[in-house]
């Protein structure tokens, strides 16, 4: 059997309204049969005449991106709309200025243009602000305060409102001091004035009354300035002769400064008295024989331990001795104030030390109790005789 064109038939069964065929130029290569569609798709042919077809999921539109139809999401159009439309477009909204704002309104059911002014805001006051106002916000409005500043000043507040407070002379030049208000009001406490340091200070007038009549710093006197000068008044110079021992009843004897531990003490009936230390110290003998404490001694005075000397009473001794020291009891042996340097005899029988760099607690009072213990001895002598020396406090 030939081939023939297809028999169309146009509406929908069973209600068809006629009957057509298909020409060879309008054929659609063969039937298409409706299982050939998804629901909701559209047939169409694409650049090259190939029959295809396209679904159209609900929200969608069909369109053409470039490289066919298809199915364009809401997401999808929106930018591409955007990007072909303008402003007066979309609302029909002419001469815009910069900064200007669209707004719906209601009253006249379309776009219009909202111009970006303060009187033009609702919470402005009526009152028109003039150029250079100062704009306040009330809590209910914004309301122009002050009035507009001229050239020199700046907006201050003063007793609850703002002011115009003037900054320099308005010609840019330094304000003059006098053209400040309120000068003499004293609302700063802390600042110094008259009154104030009268009230704190001495006054020069008081101070002066205090001084009058006192010597000078450096001043001297003469004989004649001596009021019980007695038969002194006729002599310039006062020889020694001149002064028994017995109408002297308190002297002021001046001397050089003295160092630490020494006492004022005579040189002689003749000489003035000198800054000098005054020694002393302390001898304990104890038996050389064996180790232990072998006795003790109670101060009678102040005094400083600066050396010792040991004696004993055999040549080739060889011992070594322990000083301990408490206040008003008997010392214990751990009471030791010898530190590295203890009293000893090495093969000898006399040695001694005057530096003690290691001792300690040097200083002896009044009460204080030392005694002298044998650590170790080679018994060679059978007697030790340790001197403490020292000077008086």
């Amino acid at each position: 059997m030939s081939q023939r064109p297809p028999i169309t038939f146009i509406g929908t069964f069973p209600d068809l309204t006629g009957i057509t065929q298909l020409r060879a130029g309008d054929t659609l290569a063969g039937l298409v049969n409706h299982a050939d569609f998804s629901p909701n798709s559209l047939m169409f042919a694409d650049s090259g005449g190939t029959v295809s077809s396209v679904v159209l999921p609900d929200n969608t539109v069909l369109g053409n991106t470039g490289t066919g139809p298809t199915s364009l999401t809401m997401a999808t159009l929106a930018p591409l709309v955007a990007q072909e439309l303008s402003v007066d477009d979309l609302f029909t909204v002419s001469g815009l200025n910069d900064g200007d704002t669209v707004v719906y309104s209601a009253e006249d059911s379309s776009w219009v243009n909202l111009p970006n002014s303060l009187g033009t805001l609702i919470d402005v006051n009526d009152a028109v602000p003039n150029a250079g106002d100062f704009l306040v916000y009330s809590g209910v409005s914004w309301e122009p305060q002050a009035g507009a500043p001229v050239d020199g000043q700046i907006y201050g507040r003063q007793n609850g409102a703002w002011v115009r407070v003037p900054i320099s002379d308005g010609s840019g030049g330094t304000l003059d001091h006098s053209a400040l208000g309120n000068l003499l009001v004293d609302t700063h406490t802390q600042y110094h004035n008259d009154a104030r340091g009268d009230a704190r200070y001495y006054q020069q007038a008081v101070i002066n009354g205090l001084l009058a009549g006192k010597a000078a710093l450096n001043h001297q006197h003469v004989l004649a300035d001596i009021t019980d000068r007695g038969a002194l008044a006729a002599k310039s110079t006062v020889a020694e002769a001149d002064i028994e021992n017995s109408a002297v009843a308190l002297a002021k004897i001046k001397t050089a400064f003295s160092t630490e531990g020494q006492l004022i003490r005579s040189t002689g009936p003749l000489n003035p008295p000198q800054w000098a230390t005054i020694p002393t110290g302390i001898s304990l003998s104890v038996s050389g024989t064996s180790s232990g404490v072998k006795n003790y001694f109670v101060a009678t005075t102040d005094w400083r331990i600066t050396g010792w000397y040991l004696v004993g009473t055999a040549a080739g001794t060889t011992a070594t001795l322990d000083v301990i020291k408490a206040s008003m009891t008997v010392p214990t042996a751990l009471q030791t104030i010898v530190g590295t340097e203890p009293p000893q005899l090495l093969n000898a029988q006399l040695a001694s030390d005057t530096n003690l760099n290691t001792w300690s607690d040097l200083d002896v009072a009044v009460g204080d109790v030392i005694g002298i213990s044998v650590t170790s001895t080679n018994a060679a002598s059978e007697l030790l005789t340790l001197s403490l020396v020292g000077y008086q406090l």
